[in-house]
C-alpha cells in the first residue's frame, strides 16, 4: 500500500473512510465495500444508541481506515458479499468502538481478514468470534505474555543455516518485547484465563529451555554425519542418486568432523528440492538424515554446543531466563483463542510472521 496523502474534508457527523484509488475488473468493488463499511458504521451506533456518538463514530472511521487497506492487501474485497462476514463486522465494530488503541484495530483487522480467509473452518470460526469479543479486554501485560509463549514453540526459522536461524528468532523476540521486560504474575494468567485465552492444568509443567528447545531446532543441534564413519559412504552413494553434491545441501555440524544437511528440522526437507522426481528425492534426503549419529556422547555434544551458541543472542537468551524462571511449574496451555489474539499481535509487531492458518 503506497501513502496516500491526499487531504479529506467533509461535514459534521460525516463518516470518512480515506483509502487508495484501485480499479477492479470484476467481483466486489471498493466503492461497494466502502459503502457497506459507512453502512455499517451507521448501524452500529444507531443499534448502541451512545451518548458518546462523535467519539465512536471517530473511533469506528479511525478502524475502517485500518481495516480496508488490509483488506485490498489481501484480495478480500469479495468476502464482504457474504452475509457471515458483514455479521462478524458488526461485532468486531462494537470491539472497536470500546477502545482507541491503534494496535488493537490492527489486530482485529488481521483477525477479521483471518476469518474472511478460514470461513469453512469451523473451530477457526468459533476461535475468531470469540477473540473479537476479548480484544479489548487484555492487558498489555497479559497479550505480552501469550504471544512470547505462543512464539517459543509456535515458530520456527526457515534457514538451515544455524546462525542465521537464531538471528531471525532473536529479531522476533526483539520485535515483539521492543525493550520491555517479559511480565509475569497471577494477574496475568487470570486475566487471560477469564477470557479463555489459556487453559490451567495443575498437574501440567514444563520442561526446561534447554531440554525442549534443541529439540524443537533438532535439525541445527543435531550431531550429524561423522565424516569419517562407514555412513559418510552411504551419504556419498544416496547423493549419486539423487545427483546433487555435498555441498549443495550440507555443512559442517556442531560436532567436528561432521556434516548436516542445512535444514532447521527433518519436516523442513520437503522443501529442499524442487524436482519431478520430489517424492524419490525427499525418500533419499530422509534417509541420509538417518544416517545421522546416534552415540549419546556425541549428541551430548552437539546439544551443548547448540546452547552455548543460543546464549550469544540477547534476546533468546531473556526468553530462555524468563520461561526457566517462571514457565516451568506454571500449568497453562494456550486455548484456539489464545492463538489467534498472539499470533495477530506477533503478526502486527513483527511483518515477517506467516498468516494464521
Amino acid at each position: 500500500m503506497v501513502e496516500n496523502k491526499q487531504m479529506q474534508k467533509a461535514g459534521n457527523n460525516a463518516t470518512q473512510i480515506q483509502v487508495e484509488k484501485i480499479e477492479y475488473n470484476n467481483g466486489v468493488s471498493l466503492e461497494t465495500v466502502t459503502q457497506i463499511v459507512k453502512n455499517e458504521i451507521t448501524i452500529a451506533l444507531k443499534e448502541n444508541s451512545l451518548v458518546a456518538e462523535d467519539k465512536a463514530r471517530s473511533r469506528l472511521t479511525e478502524f475502517s481506515n485500518i481495516f480496508l487497506p488490509q483488506l485490498i492487501k489481501s484480495n478480500l474485497l469479495e468476502c464482504f458479499s457474504e452475509p457471515a462476514i458483514q455479521f462478524f463486522f458488526r461485532n468486531v465494530e462494537k470491539t472497536a468502538m470500546c477502545t482507541d488503541s491503534k494496535h488493537c484495530y490492527k489486530m482485529l483487522s488481521e483477525i477479521l481478514v483471518h476469518r474472511a480467509n478460514k470461513k469453512d473452518d469451523f473451530t477457526i470460526v468459533a476461535a475468531t468470534n470469540k477473540a473479537i469479543e476479548v480484544a479489548d479486554k487484555i492487558s498489555d501485560d497479559a497479550l505480552l505474555f501469550l504471544t512470547i509463549f505462543l512464539c517459543i514453540d509456535g515458530f520456527i526459522p526457515n534457514s538451515g543455516d544455524i546462525k542465521q536461524g537464531l538471528k531471525t528468532l532473536d529479531d522476533l523476540y526483539e520485535n515483539i518485547l521492543r525493550g520491555k521486560q517479559i511480565p509475569f504474575n497471577q494477574k496475568i494468567i487470570d486475566n487471560l484465563e477469564i477470557v479463555d485465552a489459556i487453559r490451567r492444568q495443575n498437574f501440567l509443567s514444563h520442561k526446561k529451555f534447554d531440554e525442549f528447545f534443541p529439540n524443537l531446532l533438532e535439525g541445527y543441534s543435531s550431531a550429524g554425519i561423522d565424516k569419517y564413519s562407514e555412513n559418510y559412504q552411504k551419504l556419498k552413494d544416496l547423493l549419486k542418486e539423487i545427483g546433487i553434491k555435498e555441498n549443495d545441501i550440507f555443512s559442517e555440524a556442531l560436532v567436528e568432523n561432521h556434516i548436516r544437511i542445512n535444514v532447521v528440522n527433518r519436516a523442513k526437507l520437503v522443501d529442499m528440492l524442487i524436482s519431478n522426481q520430489q517424492d524419490k528425492v525427499n525418500n533419499l534426503l530422509n534417509q541420509m538424515y538417518d544416517l545421522y549419529d546416534k552415540s549419546p556422547e556425541k549428541m551430548e555434544m552437539a546439544n551443548k554446543k547448540f546452547c552455548s551458541i543460543v546464549q550469544e543472542y540477547p534476546n533468546l537468551q531473556k526468553v530462555k531466563n524468563w520461561w526457566d524462571n517462571n514457565m516451568i511449574d506454571c500449568g497453562i496451555n494456550i486455548t484456539p483463542i489464545g492463538k489467534v489474539l498472539a499470533h495477530t499481535n506477533a503478526k502486527c509487531l513483527d511483518n515477517n510472521i506467516p498468516d494464521l492458518n
